[in-house]
């Protein structure tokens, strides 16, 4: 197993170099960049060795952020049930709500997923997500994610 993580890191470093400095050495550089190039596979195998799911590197990116960010759907999806905190933020202040309803969708079965996370994010963390529920709604409608829209309309409402 180890061996085979050497290969997709040399992959991954030579598909897109970084000058990240990583804070946990090989697995946790192995996890930002899988969850960055969407690779399901590398992000599970370095999560089940133990490298935390949190981890934050020196611009403040955590992986869930960097999967959301790139449209790994799926990737963010396991992030969050692996534990990823909801509640973190990009360098702009974006929240992972927002920046999950920014990312455009690849393909139509993206939709179900993206609503997946939309109601792990917002039962993890309903407080802070409301305060900006105008946005959020807005940002679902301006993409036509109806499905998503009318999910983030019902959660506030219960939330209200």
């Amino acid at each position: 197993m180890k061996h085979s993580k050497w290969v997709l890191f040399i992959f991954l470093s030579c598909y897109r170099l970084s000058a990240m400095q990583y804070v946990n050495g090989f697995d946790a550089a192995l996890l930002f960049q899988g969850a960055r190039s969407g690779l399901l596979n590398a992000v599970q195998s370095v999560l089940d060795d133990g490298v935390p799911v949190d981890l934050i590197d020196e611009d403040y990116r955590t992986p869930l952020i960097y999967a959301l960010v790139n449209g790994h759907f799926y990737t963010a999806l396991y992030l969050l049930k692996q534990g990823a905190n909801p509640s973190v933020r990009d360098e702009k202040g974006r929240t992972t709500l927002e920046l999950l309803l920014r990312t455009p969708p690849r393909k139509e079965e993206d939709m179900q997923v993206i609503s997946e996370i939309a109601r792990i994010l917002f039962s993890r963390k309903p407080y802070l997500f409301y305060q900006d529920k105008d946005l959020f709604v807005e940002l679902a409608r301006q993409k036509n994610y109806s499905a998503v829209e009318d999910l983030l309309l019902s959660l506030f409402e219960d939330c209200a």
